[in-house]
């Protein structure tokens, strides 16, 4: 289930002439507004970038000068960065795992969470805050439910929930994304719904898309958590 839209995706990085070799929209927006102060002042970041695709927002972000893991079980890289690394697995399975052994400032999701079952995607968010720091953020583009024009040209699947063109997709509302935050201590600091990337090689050439940006709480139950040891020489720090 974890790799539905596999040979999808591999014909899409290696042969599709999509502009993907340029950061997204998405990327510039994050960056900008919640990673550059603290590039400017010499502070650089821990970013997972989950289901990264051709890694071309990870190559973005270490080219900042963060340290940058990209995790796709489909995933290609094509430039050699030593500040950013392609795991080439699951992603559910390596968060899980704790193979990275650190714990990161920011998690970035775009376009991945909807290509995946809403039981997997929820279980991928939870275990994303497993491996983030205290205040960390969470950040997600994801397609949204209500683009009339994605679902007239796909075909509904009651079992599942799913919109199948060329492949499937688990469409989000504004509504579930603040319940998974708020379902999972976190705190919501941006959320919006907007034609934000235009893209010829979708189905619909501008899609309607969720923003979402949230930070994981600074509280006091971690200490009961398995990985608290990895962490809590962070915790005082994070109390400013």
């Amino acid at each position: 289930m974890n790799n539905l839209n596999k040979s999808f995706w591999s014909n899409y990085y290696n042969f599709n002439e999509d502009d993907i070799n340029k950061p997204s929209s998405f990327s510039e927006f994050v960056y900008s507004n919640y990673m550059e102060k603290y590039n400017r002042d010499n502070i650089y970041l821990k970013i997972c970038d989950l289901g990264s695709g051709n890694c071309r927002d990870t190559m973005f972000f270490s080219q900042k000068g963060n340290l940058c893991h990209g995790i796709d079980i489909n995933g290609v890289i094509k430039v050699n960065n030593v500040n950013c690394k392609l795991i080439k697995e699951d992603v559910l399975t390596v968060l899980k795992s704790h193979k990275l052994q650190t714990l990161y400032d920011v998690i970035y999701m775009r376009w991945f969470l909807h290509a995946l079952p809403y039981d997997i995607s929820k279980n991928i968010f939870i275990s994303s805050l497993h491996n983030l720091k205290p205040n960390g953020l969470i950040c997600i583009e994801v397609r949204s439910i209500n683009d009339e024009e994605l679902k007239k040209n796909s075909t509904y699947d009651e079992g599942d929930k799913s919109y199948k063109t060329k492949h499937k997709r688990w469409l989000y509302s504004i509504e579930m994304c603040k319940t998974l935050a708020e379902e999972n201590y976190c705190d919501v600091l941006y959320c919006e719904e907007g034609y934000f990337s235009p893209n010829i090689n979708t189905e619909t050439h501008n899609p309607l898309l969720i923003r979402f940006i949230c930070r994981k709480r600074l509280l006091p139950y971690y200490m009961k958590s398995k990985n608290y040891n990895k962490y809590k020489h962070i915790l005082p720090k994070m109390k400013h």
